[in-house]
């Protein structure tokens, strides 16, 4: 369920229990009062944001959705995301990774990319180059950087 439903969910059952407080006696089940009736089109409300949440969560929503796509949203999404995008639960996302035999694109360096940035980062550092100026041409961040550099010594 996205946060925004949980949040109403949430308000919906908190207003359906404060016109309950406001009842004065024990609620028989065909109370003819406007609190008994408030309750009843709260409670809709509800009802209809559930099925609505069910209805995204079904274990084959994802199917209706190619590997390609997948594979596509997957060089510049993380897995949260996509499930996400598509109104999935991540696990289900690995089930239908798992069916299709998908695996996510690896994100960041190849070993070449490392390797020539371990190389040439220390002869830019004497050219008082900044490790984040350097980390941004490369698309990662001056930690990883740093990190990967102290590998490698």
């Amino acid at each position: 369920m996205k946060a925004e439903n949980k949040v109403l969910r949430h308000e919906l059952i908190l207003k359906i229990g404060d016109l309950f407080s406001q009842h004065s006696e024990p609620v028989p089940d065909d109370c003819p009062c406007h609190i008994c009736a408030k309750v009843s089109e709260v409670g809709e409300e509800l009802m209809k944001l559930e099925e609505e949440c069910s209805e995204k969560r079904s274990p084959n929503h994802a199917y209706q959705y190619t590997a390609a796509e997948y594979i596509e949203l997957s060089t510049t999404m993380t897995d949260v995301e996509i499930a996400d995008l598509w109104d999935i639960t991540v696990p289900q996302l690995r089930a239908y990774k798992s069916s299709y035999q998908l695996h996510s694109v690896k994100k960041g360096l190849t070993a070449e990319q490392k390797a020539q940035l371990v190389a040439e980062v220390p002869a830019r550092r004497a050219n008082n180059e900044l490790l984040r100026d350097i980390a941004a041409e490369y698309g990662v961040s001056a930690n990883y950087l740093s990190k990967l550099m102290a590998q490698s010594v």
